[in-house]
């Protein structure tokens, strides 16, 4: 792929990721929040740390604070309501999840330099 095309895919995924994460989860997965983020962030970092292996850092900074701007979204949400919804899309600031956005990040990190490590030393 070459870069318009990545930089491209990235905005496609990060765009349907803001809609998925201001819909409220359906029952059956409330109770598997937490672990949600935490995969999701995991394969955020993952995908965005092979597209564009040089920038890892500074993508999963930018993975954290995207992180952090949708939990305020979802908290500013509950004040507003969606004229074709008539209801709340989200709900409220949960700090737990921003850490486990985090545990995610550190996961998929060690995950794609595990995955550089061995790729180097086969060479």
């Amino acid at each position: 792929m070459n870069l318009l095309e990545r930089i491209c895919l990235l905005m496609f995924l990060g765009a349907c990721s803001c809609v998925g994460f201001m819909m409220t989860l359906p029952k059956v997965f409330r109770y598997y929040n937490n672990e949600l983020h935490a995969v999701f962030y995991l394969g955020a970092t993952v995908v965005t740390s092979f597209l564009f292996p040089k920038r890892w850092g500074i993508l999963s900074v930018g993975l954290f604070t995207f992180g952090l701007f949708i939990e305020k979204a979802q908290e500013y949400s509950k004040r507003i309501r969606l004229p074709y919804l008539g209801r709340v899309v989200h709900g409220n600031f949960d700090p737990e999840d921003v850490q486990y956005n985090l545990i995610g990040i550190i996961l998929g990190l060690l995950i794609f330099h595990s995955y550089q490590k061995i790729r180097k030393s086969k060479v």
